[in-house]
């Protein structure tokens, strides 16, 4: 597996991203069930992602959720130019400076356009008339359904070690009609953070 830091270094360039209305995020994750090291506390959190401006969001979308829970998170962009090459060893040194002690890489594995159907709304209105004793419900529905197009994001994310850059945990989400990257993000953050406490990743 090619080391981690070698991945930061060269931050390879994936997917830009265009967000849209609500939100749903679902998960699905594993965990490396050789690790028993200890929990982790210290996380650098890296986006591949070709925008500059989307990745940033990304990043500090998760430290932010990650920081409020108790996790000490870093962005890459707070320390690593991406006008600037690094080495292994460059990587290396600015981890190692923070007391890094485990890495998130989190990439855009795919997007596709996607239609859902909405169902048209109801309305009820019910009363009792006194004169005939009975009951009258009368159901309006409206309006008529109709499909919506959304963008449909698949995101990957990894976490290593990087006392060695052993792979610990990895997740893909399936995030879909968000409004905003800002609210992606801290709900992809919320999912990553929650699911990684309850493999017992964090305190």
């Amino acid at each position: 597996m090619k080391p981690v830091k070698l991945i930061i270094s060269s931050l390879v360039l994936a997917f830009s991203f265009t967000l849209f209305s609500c939100g749903t995020t679902e998960l699905v994750s594993w965990k490396n069930p050789t690790y028993l090291g200890p929990k982790f506390k210290n996380v650098f959190v890296v986006g591949i992602i070709k925008d500059l401006s989307d990745r940033k969001s990304l990043e500090e979308g998760i430290a932010k959720v990650f920081s409020k829970s108790g996790v000490n998170a870093v962005t890459s962009l707070s320390f690593l130019s991406p006008e600037q090459e690094y080495t292994y060893e460059n990587v290396e040194s600015v981890l190692k400076e923070k007391n890094i002690d485990a890495i998130l890489v989190v990439k855009i594995s795919g997007s596709k356009a996607i239609e859902t159907y909405v169902p048209p709304t109801s309305t009820y209105y019910s009363y009792y008339s006194f004169f005939w004793r009975t009951w009258i419900t009368e159901r309006d529905a409206w309006p008529g359904g109709y499909v919506k197009t959304g963008d449909l994001i698949k995101i990957q994310s990894k976490l290593f070690a990087n006392s060695d850059d052993k792979l610990i945990y990895t997740a893909d989400t399936k995030s879909y009609d968000y409004e905003s990257a800002s609210k992606l993000t801290s709900d992809l953050g919320k999912s990553l953070y929650e699911d990684m406490k309850d493999n017992g990743l964090f305190y």
